[in-house]
């Protein structure tokens, strides 16, 4: 569990993070096409290093079968470490998330064997120490005992990346691209399934994805079309009072435990189901309407009109940012109210 402390400088970190890509205007077209977009897939020394602590620390997280043989080879190297070495990471999973920690790594630390920082602030220093002190203590080694197996995850995942990115921009109908170049990194030591995202000053943008597959190809998708939402869209749709008429939906899925705890306002709420509707699009589940049902149930009430709203976007021209307003409206709240009020989301 998070501490007060914690929160408060892990919250700190994040709305730094947050206003520096606000203050940058948003996502705006970087001039490259969607054709020449550079997407590459190569393993990060920071990502690795920090997932090595993280793990040995007490990240037991899986969402896919079984851990990745990496992943299990690292923790089984780092059993016997020094606790002290250890606790760092410890530390830092009580005063934040995986997914969290990942963003200051890739926003602020520099790479091994300085992993060095330019500003301190929030827990910036307790990372950069933790990365720094761990490496020394045998990081270093086993990353380069690892090398070629990151090396093949890499190759693995570097031409369906290609395409799910590419692909995922051409479903947004744009023909230049939001972004610079894509640095998609496998992360072997997370679970299936996990992603985070990073847009840079200079509008590249990094993609971390959980052990290199195609099981990892909704998850990256996922992240590029946040990516392409960028900070901004869902944050002015909020201000004009765009996003209002689902404030009772919110309330009724907040039953579900999940959405009780992760989503406070119609903002994150409509852009996550907006989301999962449009990755249930890209990559088609094997059963569509199953996985709507899961989906409501799951408390991401509005996932399954927005999925059903994305057909009549399909067959038109218009950009994805520029139809969103269209696809709110889309959605009847009053009969999405009735159907929350004589079947409820079951939060399975």
């Amino acid at each position: 569990m998070v501490n007060g402390r914690g929160r408060a400088r892990l919250a700190l970190v994040l709305a730094l993070a947050i206003f520096a890509v606000l203050a940058g205007g948003g996502c705006k077209k970087a001039s490259v096409s969607i054709e020449s977009l550079p997407v590459t897939c190569q393993a990060d020394v920071r990502v690795f290093t920090l997932f090595a602590g993280l793990n040995a620390a007490g990240y037991d997280e899986e969402r896919g079968a079984e851990m990745d043989p990496l992943r299990l080879q690292v923790r089984e190297a780092l059993a016997s470490a020094d606790p002290k070495v250890i606790e760092r990471f410890g530390a830092l999973l009580r005063q934040g998330t995986p997914e969290s920690i990942t963003q200051i790594v890739l926003k602020d630390i520099g790479d091994a064997p300085g992993f060095g920082y330019k500003e301190e602030h929030g827990i910036v220093a307790d990372v950069s120490a933790g990365l720094k002190t761990l490496w020394a203590a045998g990081a270093e080694t086993l990353y380069g005992d690892t090398t070629s197996a990151q090396a093949d995850a890499a190759a693995v995942l570097n031409g369906p990346a290609a395409a799910a990115v590419r692909g995922t921009l051409g479903y947004c109908h744009e023909e230049v691209s939001p972004f610079t170049s894509v640095f998609v990194i496998p992360n072997q030591l997370a679970s299936h399934g996990f992603s985070y995202r990073y847009l840079k000053s200079d509008k590249s943008a990094i993609v971390v994805v959980g052990p290199a597959g195609a099981s990892q190809i909704p998850a990256l998708t996922r992240e590029v079309f946040y990516l392409y939402f960028g900070e901004t869209l869902f944050h002015q749709l909020s201000i004009d009072g765009d996003l209002s008429r689902f404030d009772p939906v919110l309330e009724k899925a907040k039953a579900v435990k999940l959405i009780g705890d992760r989503y406070f306002s119609a903002q994150g709420f409509a852009e996550e189901c907006l989301v999962r509707a449009l990755v249930a699009r890209l990559v088609p589940p094997g059963d569509p309407a199953a996985a709507m049902d899961a989906e409501y149930n799951a408390g991401f009430a509005l996932t399954p009109a927005f999925y059903e709203a994305l057909a009549a976007y399909e067959t038109g021209d218009k950009a994805l940012a520029e139809s969103v307003p269209e696809l709110l409206a889309a959605v009847n709240v009053t009969d999405l109210l009735n159907r929350m009020e004589t079947a409820p989301p079951t939060g399975q």
